[in-house]
């Protein structure tokens, strides 16, 4: 489809766009969807995440395992760049950081032992916006 309106509302979310990712309407070749159903998975997730910051919404964010820092798909990204975009923590001056919207939290866990002090990261951060 053109958009992604899940709920039936506005065509709030374009999936056949030229950015951040290219994705096109032709799904006759093979390459051409793997790259289009990779692609658009990934400007879906940054455009509701950023919809979501306009609203006010901070985002938290937690990986798990080494394989996030390795690239995948066709344009090279990796699984951190991606949570750290959705939770507003990109390099400086791209569409992942806009200081205009609320920056989140991430946290890499490699092992599962890990995840308890990312899990403790994040309830500290909800406490103190509770305060």
């Amino acid at each position: 489809p053109d958009w992604y309106n899940a709920h039936g509302g506005p065509n709030e979310f374009p999936v056949v766009t030229g950015t951040p990712r290219n994705v096109v309407a032709d799904m006759s070749d093979p390459d051409t969807s793997w790259k289009n159903v990779n692609r658009a998975s990934r400007n879906l997730a940054e455009a509701i995440a950023q919809k979501v910051r306009q609203e006010g919404i901070m985002i938290f964010t937690i990986g798990l395992g080494n394989l996030l820092g390795q690239t995948t798909g066709p344009d090279g990204e990796n699984g951190e760049a991606i949570l750290k975009c959705l939770a507003n923590l990109g390099p400086a001056g791209t569409r992942c950081n806009v200081p205009s919207e609320p920056a989140g939290l991430y946290c890499n866990a490699f092992t599962d032992e890990q995840l308890v002090p990312c899990f403790d990261q994040v309830a500290s951060a909800i406490l103190r916006l509770t305060r």
